[in-house]
């Protein structure tokens, strides 16, 4: 009787220990997703803001100035998603200094 008891307390053990490692996995992994998907907003703001500045041209603007209001809200908005991907790296990094700590044997 003490040997199953022993195997199913290891396999409990065990079975928490793989679905902590998952959890923290999956979380990582949708903060990965998360950057790249704001990454890719802002690749297409970019491109708007390049059309923008083509189209002006083509219409022989040169006079055309930063404070354009199209101008200044694309580039408030690109600001606005790098803080993001900021925040989210930061997260990252302090969830990854606490599990760090948690990992470390103790003395």
């Amino acid at each position: 009787m003490g040997f199953s008891r022993d195997i199913s307390e290891s396999i409990i053990k065990y079975g928490e220990i793989i679905l902590s490692k998952t959890e923290e996995y999956t979380y990582s992994l949708k903060q990965f997703i998360e950057i790249k998907r704001i990454e890719y907003e802002i690749e297409n703001i970019k491109i708007k803001l390049a059309d923008l500045i083509i189209e002006n041209l083509d219409k022989k603007n040169t006079g055309m100035n930063l404070k354009n209001i199209e101008i200044k809200k694309y580039y408030e908005h690109i600001k606005m998603l790098e803080a993001n991907i900021s925040k989210i790296k930061n997260s990252r990094d302090k969830q990854k200094k606490v599990k760090h700590r948690i990992d470390e044997p103790k003395k």
